[in-house]
């Protein structure tokens, strides 16, 4: 039996669905619906971090990140934080940008620096312990000079010489989804 779906892009009401269900999340509707709930971002998190401390339960931070102050070209952004003290961005990034490396800094970057005392009194004695950042990006067109077969790619502060990840408190996880259709 075909069930009946409504797609809905940009948040605009949109004509029944044919023989296949879906969600297309690069629209700000499907991404918001799916990651203002907790159960499916907790679980989208679980996916995305395999390897790292199991996600249980997430706490939503106040606001998109920068829409307020900054120009952005990502449809949307969701701030939570997890039972670690771990602090999550994740985005979806519609277009592609010359600059989305830098972008992607710049946003975890003023995670950390809000994340600061803001009190003098605070600031003077400030260890400078940071709470860990980790900033996902869906990404609906490839990474410049990536592997064909290759979706994620997780980076962080490494020792090139070494070969080995000196700061895991920033991370970045970018997620090519256009290499997702098969």
């Amino acid at each position: 039996m075909q069930q009946e779906t409504i797609s809905r892009q940009n948040g605009e009401p949109g004509s029944q669905a044919s023989d296949s269900e879906y969600i297309n999340f690069v629209t700000d509707y499907a991404f918001q619906g799916i990651f203002k709930t907790e159960s499916l971002a907790v679980h989208f998190l679980n996916e995305v971090l395999d390897g790292f401390p199991y996600v249980k339960k997430i706490t939503y931070l106040d606001r998109e990140i920068t829409k307020e102050r900054y120009q952005t070209t990502g449809i949307s952004d969701i701030l939570c934080v997890d039972e670690y003290d771990r602090e999550f961005i994740i985005q979806i990034q519609r277009f592609k940008q010359e600059f989305f490396m830098d972008l992607s800094v710049f946003y975890a970057s003023s995670r950390i620096v809000d994340n600061a005392p803001k009190e003098q009194k605070s600031a003077e004695a400030w260890d400078f312990r940071q709470r860990p950042v980790i900033f996902i990006a869906l990404l609906d067109f490839n990474m410049p000079g990536s592997d064909p077969d290759n979706y994620k790619h997780v980076i962080q502060l490494c020792d090139i010489e070494e070969n080995r990840v000196v700061y895991d408190k920033l991370t970045f996880i970018f997620l090519e989804l256009s290499k997702l259709d098969g």
